[in-house]
C-alpha cells in the first residue's frame, strides 16, 4: 500500500509520490562525478542515457512491456542488453581493454556498466596530463560502439574491431584539435584513413606538341579520340571517330593508329593510359595496326608515354563520344568542343586531379 504523506511544507506534491514510487537503494556514485566539460555533447548524452537505462536495448524495452526476441548482434551468443552489447561482449570489451591498456586504465570486469565506468574515472586525477582524455574516452567508446551496433543490426555490416578502434582514434584526434591541440600519446595517433595522389596533365617541352589518345570499348559500341595541345596546354585540334567492335586493347591500338594518320607531326609526344599497348610496342609487331604505329614512331621520331586515366580525361571523353557517332568529327577550335570536353581541357591547365587511393 502506498500512502501519500504531507511534504515538508505541509502540502501534497507529485514529487513526494515520485520519490515513494522509486526503488530505494544506494546512490549512484557516477551521478556525483562531474561530467567532462570538454566532452563531445552527443557522446555525453548517449552515455547519460545508457546510465539511466534509456537506450533501446532489449533489457530496457522489456521493462516497458515490449518483450522482443533479441540477441547480441556482435557475438550472436548472449541476449541483447546495454551492458553486454556496449561493454561485456567479447568484441566490445576488446575495444575497451585495448584503449584502456594504452591509457593504463583498469580491465573491464563483469560487475556492471556503472562500476567499470567509475573505475575508469577514478583511475585518473587532475595532475595527470591525460586527465581530460581519460575523462571523455568512455563516452566516445560507448557512442562509437552504439553507432557500430546499429550498422551491424540495420545494414548487415560486419563488425571489425580494428576499424572501430581507428574511428575512435580519429574522433580523439579531431577532439584534440578542437581543444587547442591537447597532446595525445603516439599510441592514440590515428592511421591515415585515406591517401591522396595528385594527378595532372604534364605539358610537353617548349615548342613541342603532345597528342593524347584513347579508345573506348563497350557493348554499345567502340570509338576513338585524340586531342592535340602545345606546351602551354592550349588546345590546337581534336578528333573523335567510331571504330569496329573489338577488344579494349585492339580499340586503343586502332585509336592510336587513326590518330597518328591524322596528326603526322615530327618530334611529338603521344600519350596513352594503356600500359598493355605500350608493352606491345616494345616488342615485334603482331598486327598491321601495331606495325603502322611503330613505323610512325621511327620515321617521325615520336615519344610514346604513359599517363593515368585521370590525366587522359579529354581523350577518354572524345573516345566515348566517338563510340556513339556514325562518322569522324573534327574540332578545329576550342569553342567547337562539347562543353564537357572543353571543361576538362581547361581544368588540365589549372588544377591537378585528386585521386583517393
Amino acid at each position: 500500500m502506498l500512502s501519500w504523506e504531507l511534504g515538508t511544507q505541509g502540502t501534497f506534491s507529485l514529487k513526494n509520490v515520485s520519490l515513494k514510487l522509486q526503488e530505494t537503494g544506494p546512490s549512484m556514485l557516477n551521478a556525483k562525478i562531474p561530467w567532462p566539460k570538454k566532452g563531445i555533447p552527443k557522446a555525453n548524452l548517449f552515455l547519460w542515457k545508457t546510465l539511466n537505462k534509456a537506450t533501446p536495448f532489449a533489457n530496457n524495452l522489456q521493462k516497458l512491456g515490449f518483450s522482443l526476441p533479441s540477441i547480441c548482434m556482435f557475438c550472436a551468443q548472449e541476449r541483447e542488453s546495454d551492458f553486454h552489447c556496449l561493454m561485456l561482449c567479447p568484441k566490445a570489451s576488446s575495444i575497451w581493454n585495448n584503449l584502456g591498456q594504452l591509457l593504463h586504465l583498469p580491465t573491464i570486469s563483469n560487475s556492471s556498466f556503472q562500476h567499470n565506468l567509475i573505475m575508469w574515472w577514478l583511475s585518473t586525477s587532475p595532475s595527470d596530463h591525460l586527465f581530460q582524455v581519460k575523462r571523455i574516452i568512455p563516452s566516445i567508446i560507448t557512442w562509437e560502439l552504439w553507432k557500430t551496433y546499429n550498422r551491424v543490426k540495420l545494414n548487415q555490416e560486419t563488425f571489425k574491431p580494428e576499424k572501430t578502434l581507428e574511428v575512435i582514434k580519429h574522433t580523439l584526434n579531431a577532439w584534440s584539435l578542437a581543444n587547442k591541440g591537447t597532446i595525445l600519446p603516439p599510441s592514440l595517433h590515428r592511421k591515415p584513413l585515406t591517401s591522396f595522389k595528385l594527378i595532372r596533365w604534364i605539358p610537353p617541352n617548349p615548342y613541342q606538341l603532345k597528342l593524347n589518345v584513347d579508345g573506348s570499348a563497350s557493348t554499345r559500341g567502340c570509338g576513338g579520340g585524340a586531342v592535340l595541345r602545345d606546351h602551354q596546354g592550349k588546345f590546337l585540334h581534336g578528333i573523335t571517330f567510331p571504330l569496329p567492335k573489338t577488344s579494349p586493347l585492339c580499340t586503343k591500338t586502332l585509336a592510336m593508329m587513326q590518330a597518328l594518320s591524322v596528326y603526322p607531326f615530327p618530334n611529338m609526344i603521344v600519350e596513352t593510359d594503356s600500359m598493355e599497348l605500350l608493352s606491345k610496342l616494345r616488342h615485334s609487331p603482331t598486327s598491321n595496326a601495331l606495325s603502322f604505329i611503330m613505323d610512325k614512331i621511327h620515321h617521325l621520331n615520336l615519344r610514346i608515354t604513359h599517363t593515368l586515366r585521370e590525366a587522359n580525361g579529354a581523350a577518354d571523353l572524345l573516345a566515348k563520344h566517338g563510340a556513339q557517332s556514325t562518322h569522324c568529327i573534327f574540332f578545329d577550335s576550342f569553342s567547337s568542343l562539347p562543353k564537357s570536353i572543353s571543361a576538362v581541357i581547361a581544368l588540365d591547365k589549372l588544377v591537378p586531379f585528386i585521386k583517393v587511393q
